[in-house]
């Protein structure tokens, strides 16, 4: 098992690319885009937890589905801004 765990630490990563924008121009892209994910998901997760009117142990069922949705929508925001800037997901 340990030689199968040695090849998925050295697989290659997706990476978000653009062949018409400088490579030195994506990292300030995947952070703007990052920046802008972060922000509308956190405000997201912080309507559906006040609308939802969850207190108290923040391991509640309802609060662990609130940031799994939170996570979610973050994943496809970045998609979303990222592509529009005309980025591909290559590799995998």
């Amino acid at each position: 098992m340990l030689p199968l765990l040695i090849l998925g630490a050295c697989a290659e990563r997706a990476q978000w690319v653009n062949d018409e924008v400088p490579p030195e121009t994506w990292g300030q892209d995947r952070a703007a885009c990052r920046e802008r994910a972060d922000a509308l998901a956190a405000r997201q997760l912080d309507q559906d937890l006040s609308s939802n009117q969850i207190t108290g142990d923040t391991g509640t069922l309802s609060q662990q589905f609130a940031v799994e949705d939170a996570k979610e929508l973050r994943r496809k925001l970045y998609s979303q801004c990222m592509g529009a800037r005309g980025y591909e997901l290559k590799g995998d």
